[in-house]
């Protein structure tokens, strides 16, 4: 049994421990006075970052509030306004009708007059365009009702709106008692997309001097509609801070206002992703509906910076219009200026500690010299540790704690048993980790390998070998593997180049694998050490191909989107005036056929037959260019000789042509040989082009047509001395997507759907058509068609 140590006293060793207690004491209170003015700072800190934060949450409520303010003072003035509005109109009104009464009463017939009064008021237009006069009798007899005129001359006395009232009675017996007034019914809004009844507010006022009473009248829910416009030019105006400014979505994912380049008014947002993965408009809907709005955070892409920014937004909702108001301020700046002050406070703090630490170094130093031969002992003690701590590293042994003099250091030789016990369980551990990471980089589903200072690959996992076919072994080293997978040379070289900079940035690579397969795949390369790098790799193949195929369908939405608003313009606007023009002239003559003399008349059936004709014309043209549009219009393509169906359409066209005293000349050349296409569709082109030349032909002008071989095909020229067109009416008259007209010389009116027709029946005969044109010296229309032989 080993001997017990004989321990010194204890007087002795409370006098040599004394120093050492003091020492403490002093290095406790400096630490002490660090920590609270670590604390003090970070308490500063706190205090001023939830203040900053506090007050930028208070700024954006406020703009939100005043932006929703704003819109409830304007909507409560909406029917107010309307009401002046209608008011305003029917006095202009009346004052042109009696200014025409008194000017001409006695002059002119009182049914001419009447009719003067009614034309004059016909064309009016106002609030933006869907405003309009009417006429009526006491009697009930409509006499002006330009949006439907056939309902002019009919008696009207017993017309009830949706919910049974008595409509006119109810306007002659407010003008009967009163001379003026406003009346309310319930219609269908023509520019509301359901058949809804709204109510209609008109305001009438009598004209005693053919006992009529003049009106107009609007929707609330149109006036409802301006608000919302006017509401939006208010608040695109607001600014506040630097660059804050109101943003306004519907609750139904549509854009109002919005300071985007990406995105504009009207676009559908409600699957807007920031890269982070925040449905940005779902969260700001969320927060809208909730009681005194709510505040997000997400990214956005700002232009300037060329990068995304985090944006701090309060949102609150408006549920009269449906609206999302919503306020931002940048986050990143924000953060920015908390940083800046945090900076600032934490270097005077840094300021005291120094301060401190200069005290407290003093007093040490001083109690030091004093401690210094307790500290001897303590070092021989400490020694004789390090040593034997020495020794049971390299073994894996423990120390002996009975070879040390003070009992601490007998606490300190078991802590230290401990440490070493806990280290051998560690390194089991870290050896079953290594196999476990090893596991997951072989088995990542993107491209690993680790490249060496000279180019020999270290590492690599299963994935490279996947993805292009080769293995490590046969693609030798990364220079060489680099040769092997790009397409030349060249490329090989600035791939090389642009790895060897190890930016961290991934870069776009076109890689040709061992199977032969071109892949689209994103490379980038990392620094490990300075003689390691680590490059990592992924395949978008498939993604691309996905983009491309999205990018062609998107851009063939768009031209099936400008056939369907050229077509519906046709419809809507082009056949409308001639019809109108027909209605107008035989009401006319039924109505006033007494009192036109026989010139007149035959004016008035002149411009009938012409307004037949042109809604003719526009009929068959399209008729023709919708089948085409929808694969409808049969394609029957024979031999024949130009030459012929050529002075077919000149036949055709000679009576539009004597009109104008124009000439139409065939110059026929050597005959072609007979060409391959559809008849009737090269005759449709030929009947369009030569009657569009008539139509921008002066009087005694004169149109060539020429068809000459040239090589495989035949080359047809229409010739004409008219006004001809710039190059930027060039560049117009063969797009759908384009609204280009323009009045003939004697102010013939057109569609522009002709030469787009002219264009389509060419090109669907492997033909080509061209222009050439000089203003005020004419054009050229030249198209071609394959010979017969060549089919």
């Amino acid at each position: 049994m080993r001997p017990k140590r004989e321990k010194q006293p204890f007087a002795r060793q409370f006098r040599r421990l004394l120093l050492l207690i003091l020492s403490s004491i002093i290095l406790i209170t400096g630490a002490v006075g660090i920590y609270l003015e670590y604390r003090k700072a970070s308490e500063e800190i706190d205090r001023y970052e939830k203040r900053t934060f506090t007050e930028k949450k208070r700024m954006l409520e406020n703009q939100v509030y005043k932006a929703i303010s704003r819109m409830e003072d304007d909507q409560s003035s909406i029917y107010k306004e309307m009401r002046r509005k209608l008011k305003k109109r029917v006095y202009e009104a009346h004052d042109q009708a009696r200014h025409l009464y008194n000017k001409y009463h006695g002059n002119i017939p009182d049914s001419q007059l009447k009719n003067m009064i009614i034309e004059s008021l016909r064309p009016m237009r106002f609030f933006n365009n869907r405003g309009y006069y009417f006429i009526v009798n006491l009697e009930g007899t409509e006499l002006l009702y330009p949006v439907r005129p056939e309902m002019e001359g009919k008696n009207v006395l017993n017309m009830k709106d949706e919910k049974e009232n008595p409509v006119i009675k109810n306007e002659i017996q407010t003008v009967r008692e009163d001379g003026e007034g406003f009346v309310e019914a319930y219609w269908p809004a023509p520019e509301m997309p359901d058949t809804s009844s709204y109510k209609k507010t008109s305001f009438v006022k009598l004209f005693d001097p053919y006992n009529w009473y003049i009106g107009c009248g609007d929707y609330k829910i149109n006036m409802v509609q301006d608000a919302k416009e006017k509401a939006l030019e208010r608040l695109s105006e607001i600014k506040y801070g630097e660059g804050g400014n109101i943003f306004v979505n519907t609750y139904d994912g549509r854009a109002l206002l919005i300071h985007s380049k990406k995105y504009d008014r009207g676009d559908d947002i409600s699957d807007m992703t920031d890269p982070d993965g925040v449905k940005i408009f779902q969260k700001e809907l969320e927060n809208a509906r909730k009681e005194g709005g709510g505040f997000i955070q997400y990214k956005w892409y700002e232009p300037k910076e060329y990068e995304y920014v985090r944006k701090f937004t309060y949102v609150n909702g408006y549920d009269k219009w449906q609206w999302i108001i919503g306020a931002w301020t940048d986050m990143e700046k924000l953060q920015q200026d908390i940083a800046k002050q945090k900076k600032q406070i934490r270097q005077e703090a840094i300021k005291r500690v120094i301060f401190l630490l200069g005290i407290v170094t003093f007093v040490y130093l001083f109690i030091l010299i004093i401690a210094n031969r307790f500290g001897k002992k303590i070092s021989d003690n400490f020694r004789q540790f390090v040593n034997q701590l020495e020794k049971a590293l390299k073994k894996n042994t423990f120390i002996d704690s009975h070879t040390f003099e003070f009992d601490e250091f007998e606490n300190l030789t078991q802590a230290t048993n401990k440490i070493i016990h806990d280290r051998n369980k560690a390194a089991d551990k870290l050896e079953q980790s290594e196999a476990e990471l090893k596991t997951i980089f072989q088995h990542a589903p993107i491209m690993i390998a680790g490249v060496t200072k000279d180019g020999t690959f270290e590492i690599y996992n299963d994935h490279v070998e996947k993805t292009l076919g080769y293995t490590g072994e046969e693609l030798k080293n990364f220079e060489y593997a680099v040769k092997v997978l790009m397409k030349n040379e060249e490329e090989a070289q600035k791939a090389i180049a642009n790895f060897r900079k190890r930016p961290g940035k991934f870069s776009e690579y076109r890689l040709i694998t061992k199977g032969g397969s071109e892949r689209i795949q994103y490379w980038a390369s990392f620094s490990l050490f300075e003689d390691k790098t680590i490059i990592f790799g992924y395949d978008l193949t498939e993604l691309k191909e996905a983009q491309a195929k999205l990018q062609q369908n998107e851009e063939e939405l768009k031209k099936l989107n400008a056939t369907k608003d050229k077509f519906f313009s046709i419809i809507a606007h082009d056949l409308k005036n001639p019809l109108n023009a027909l209605s107008g002239f035989a009401d006319l003559l039924k109505e006033e056929y007494d009192n036109y003399d026989e010139e007149e008349r035959k004016e008035m059936i002149k411009n009938i037959i012409t307004s037949t004709d042109n809604m003719a014309k526009l009929l068959q043209n399209l008729l023709e260019w919708s089948r085409s549009q929808m694969g409808r219009l049969s394609f029957n393509p024979v031999a024949f000789q130009p030459g012929e169906i050529i002075k077919e359409n000149i036949e055709l066209m000679k009576s539009q042509a004597a009109h104008k005293q124009i000439q139409l000349n065939y110059e026929k050349t050597a005959e072609p040989q007979p060409v391959y296409a559809d008849k009737k569709m090269i005759s449709t082109v030929l009947r369009n082009i030569i009657s569009n030349a008539i139509k921008f032909s002066y009087p005694n002008g004169k149109i060539t047509i020429r068809a000459e071989q040239e090589d495989n095909n035949c080359r047809v020229d229409i010739e004409d001395n008219g006004i001809g067109m710039t190059e930027e009416e060039k560049d117009k008259i063969f797009d759908v997507g384009e609204k280009f007209k323009k009045t003939g010389t004697s102010d013939e009116k057109g569609t522009g759907l002709g030469l787009i027709l002219v264009k389509e029946f060419v090109e669907k005969n492997n033909g080509t058509i061209h222009v050439e044109s000089t203003p005020n010296q004419g054009t050229t229309f030249s198209f071609t068609l394959p010979l017969s032989e060549n089919e």
